[in-house]
């Protein structure tokens, strides 16, 4: 199960629309653009987050920049928009 970590502060638990993976599609639907991955907590979460964010100026997303600083990110980056939080396997990847 994924969660949705808005720009906002609001999160959102969902599934992929098959119930196993998602697609690209849906992940740029999500984030609202071109996708960036990122390593979240471990090996097998990821934030996928707004390639262009930045560039776009998208509004600052501060528990996601927790959460990526938490897991090792250079301190000066910030994620901006909204963001996805999902498994390895969520996004195609091998168990």
């Amino acid at each position: 199960m994924a969660l949705l970590i808005r720009a906002d502060g609001w999160l959102t638990t969902f599934k992929p629309a098959n119930g196993r993976r998602f697609t690209l599609e849906e992940l740029q639907r999500l984030v609202g653009g071109v996708i960036e991955v990122a390593r979240a907590r471990g090996r097998r979460r990821w934030l996928i987050l707004n390639e262009d964010g930045q560039r776009s100026m998208l509004k600052f997303n501060a528990k996601a920049t927790r959460l990526y600083h938490h897991a090792g990110g250079r301190r000066t980056d910030v994620i901006v928009g909204d963001v996805v939080l999902t498994t390895w396997t969520e996004i195609g990847g091998k168990r």
